[in-house]
């Protein structure tokens, strides 16, 4: 029989298990120990101070990085460990995106509507509003008079703004597509999204926005996306995914490339491709994809193999406080990683790929805010 526990005590917790699956099939899977990472191997560098962060990206100006939590959008200076910026009289909802572009910083939120923050104002700018759901994900290009903001939310459309004026100047509904994250394909009209549907897409605001190419449906949901450099692959990653946590989908050929995988079941919240100064030194330079997932683990893959390099566990975080949120890059190289339960923290080993293949290779992660 079982001992009773009084009111004030509690059972000891239970680990998160792992499901170890085969590696049959057509499609390249990578293999990651997860053993090495739990054991402290990797365990990164920090201080966990308890900052819940939905959201983040990299600040426009050097050495920071902006945060969307529950209301509130925090700048943060990483060198100096200080906020240089808060808002928190815009949104009624918690924030789902955050994106800075041209001295500007664009938040969506839970409750339907895009907030405008400038940098050198202490309120918020604009807000637009036309979305009856909430607003999943935002995007900004262009500057001054032709600068172009793109939404998605849960209510099946996709919008496209004119800063400018503040007005939508193109909205387009697709059943059943509930937007999950969408970007803007660099130097194009072009807008790839991923959503519930299991479908990726590319829109095209030249003469109304519109589909101009639909992937093969997938087997799971895509929760995150992004596109690189070139603009001809896009990288996706999964929800309920059976061992998979992200894809590579190659533009040219309308098809799944590879598929990153291994031993472990879980979601993957978010992904994108390093910037090239983080690998492009390497010995066998290729491409690299990072991923952030709901078993708080960060993971480096091969973009050639599907292999995966390396993972790390932000040692603050105990198996079910929360996941990774949110992953973004500078343009020099050093990624910074939004925690649900251990604030924002920031990757210095990304910068200093020399063998990304020899297991002295470590993933440094630092507790900045």
């Amino acid at each position: 029989m079982g001992q009773l526990l009084s009111k004030k005590e509690k059972p000891p917790k239970r680990k998160r298990g792992y499901s170890h699956k085969s590696e049959s099939g057509s499609v390249s899977r990578g293999q990651v120990d997860g053993d090495d990472a739990r054991d402290g191997k990797l365990a990164p560098k920090g201080i966990h101070l308890g900052n819940q962060v939905n959201c983040l990206c990299a600040g426009e100006r050097a050495n920071t990085v902006v945060s969307g939590g529950e209301r509130a959008v925090v700048v943060f200076d990483v060198l100096a460990r200080r906020e240089t910026q808060r808002w928190g009289d815009g949104h009624t909802g918690s924030i789902n995106q955050v994106v800075a572009h041209d001295q500007a910083v664009y938040s969506a939120s839970r409750d339907r509507s895009i907030c405008v923050w400038r940098l050198d104002a202490s309120v918020c700018a604009a807000r637009l509003e036309g979305h009856e759901l909430p607003v999943s994900s935002v995007d900004c290009q262009g500057s001054g008079a032709t600068a172009r903001l793109c939404s998605g939310s849960r209510d099946n459309t996709v919008r496209v703004w004119d800063v400018a004026s503040e007005t939508c100047v193109h909205t387009s509904r697709v059943s059943r597509n509930l937007v999950t994250r969408l970007k803007w394909i660099p130097g194009t009209t072009q807008i790839v999204q991923c959503g519930e549907d299991k479908a990726l897409k590319i829109w095209d605001e030249r003469d109304g926005l519109r589909v101009v190419q639909t992937f093969p449906t997938d087997t799971s949901i895509h929760s995150c996306c992004d596109i690189s450099d070139d603009g001809n692959y896009v990288v996706t990653s999964t929800r309920g995914s059976n061992g998979f946590l992200g894809a590579l989908w190659d533009r040219r050929q309308n098809r799944c490339a590879l598929r990153f995988g291994c031993n472990v079941v879980c979601n993957t919240s978010c992904c994108l491709f390093l910037p090239s100064i983080a690998w492009q030194n390497a010995s066998n330079a290729q491409p690299l994809v990072m991923t952030g997932s709901d078993d708080q683990f960060i993971r480096l893959w091969d973009c050639v193999s599907g292999e995966c390099i390396k993972s790390v566990r932000p040692s603050q975080l105990d198996f079910g406080a929360g996941p990774i949120t949110s992953l973004d890059a500078t343009p020099s190289g050093a990624v910074y990683c939004g925690t649900f339960g251990a604030g924002v923290q920031v990757l210095g080993g990304a910068r200093h790929l020399q063998e990304f293949g020899e297991t002295r290779f470590d993933l440094d992660l630092e507790h900045v805010y």
